[in-house]
């Protein structure tokens, strides 16, 4: 019976060995859980600030390249302008000079 309580004595020993083991693996994990949840809202706040970023920056590239297109059509406008006039001048000339008997 003696063989059988010393038996008894080394299993309930080893397990409160594991068992102590087994909580300081656990306030560990604990402690590390809870570092990635900071990190993790850490992260999001991050995400979501850059996400924010982007929406301004884009909206920032639209309102530009509106102003672009305003300018690149502005040069053809003149030129257009330019030509109507020019063409005007000429048949106001060629007009005026067969009005007249084609004498300058």
């Amino acid at each position: 019976m003696e063989d059988s309580d010393k038996e008894w004595n080394t299993i309930i020993e080893n397990l409160s060995k594991e068992m102590a083991e087994t909580k300081v693996r656990v306030t560990i994990m604990e402690s590390e859980v809870g570092t990635l949840k900071t990190s993790t809202a850490l992260n999001k706040q991050v995400t979501d600030s850059i996400l924010t970023m982007l929406t301004k920056i884009e909206n920032s590239i639209d309102k530009i390249a509106v102003k672009i297109n305003m300018l690149e059509s502005k040069p053809a406008q003149r030129w257009e302008t330019s030509i109507r006039t020019i063409i005007t001048v000429v048949i106001t000339g060629l007009s005026v000079f067969f009005m007249s008997g084609g004498h300058l």
